[in-house]
């Protein structure tokens, strides 16, 4: 693969940071696809083809965690997997970027047939928003919005032990609802500075991160736990190929308190939603 030549898996265990660079491409090139293949669907289309693509070199990237496990074992689970969380977090911001960058650039037309989805589900979650805000006199949203998202993160280590690679799908598909976002608020931002040229753009889109940011504050939390699930699932799914005793005893712990970890995580967001709602 070209990528792999240019990034090589190796080099990531050292740098986990170069993930950003398959982050940053794939989606252009799994929106490209979408444009010129499926025009009726270019959506969905777009996120599956982007996670599709990005699956080989997962795979590869992946592959060497029971062998990194083996030879170092490490002091905690946090340790012997921190590689992982940090390449999951640059591809993730690599996609993210890639997602703005494409809804500022596309013209209006396939713009909106490009993210269309994403920009139904922020309409959703906005609606969600407001009937939690309605519903909050009579009702706790506490256990609304917890519930939800633990189906999600449940639907995440599924993905992740049953496909292996399926909760790469789930994460491309968040970073282009937050890059769709992102790209929106630096959009309403650009009124204020684009007269200033490119510093006005670059004001702009700071602005436009910092208020996308600023809507989700317990987001954060929850893509973290997104990306424990996925990892949890994925260590859960060696358990199956491991022959060493020792290895398998070790990884089903690291599994649990990764899992446990995910729940604490989507506990503290529900509850930050939350007490945002009263305020």
């Amino acid at each position: 693969m070209v990528l792999e030549a240019l990034v090589p898996t190796k080099k990531i265990h050292i740098h986990p940071s170069l993930m950003f660079l398959p982050g940053l491409i794939y989606p252009f090139i799994g929106i490209g696809v979408s444009i010129i293949l499926f025009p009726q669907e270019r959506s969905l289309l777009a996120v599956a083809l982007t996670a599709f693509g990005a699956s080989p070199y997962i795979y590869r990237l992946l592959r060497s965690l029971s062998k990194e496990l083996a030879l170092d074992p490490g002091n905690h689970v946090f340790h012997r997997h921190k590689w992982i969380f940090l390449a999951y977090f640059w591809f993730f911001l690599g996609e993210v970027v890639a997602f703005a960058l494409a809804y500022l650039l596309l013209p209006p037309g396939l713009k909106a047939s490009v993210f269309a989805r994403q920009e139904t589900e922020l309409e959703r979650i906005a609606g969600i928003r407001s009937m939690i805000t309605g519903m909050a006199v009579n009702t706790n949203p506490f256990f609304v919005i917890l519930t939800n998202n633990l189906f999600v993160y449940a639907l995440s280590i599924f993905l992740s032990f049953f496909y292996g690679l399926g909760a790469i799908f789930l994460i491309t598909w968040n970073a282009s609802v937050v890059g769709t976002l992102i790209a929106q608020q630096v959009m309403v931002a650009y009124h204020d500075f684009g007269d200033y040229g490119l510093l006005g753009g670059l004001a702009a889109y700071g602005k436009g991160v910092a208020v996308a940011l600023s809507l989700i504050p317990h987001g954060s939390l929850e893509f973290l736990a997104y990306f424990v699930g996925g990892v949890a699932g994925a260590v859960l799914s060696y358990t199956l190929v491991v022959e060493e005793d020792k290895l398998k005893r070790r990884l089903l712990y690291d599994f649990f308190i990764l899992a446990s970890t995910g729940v604490v995580l989507l506990f503290a967001g529900a509850l930050i939603e939350t007490l945002l709602f009263f305020l």
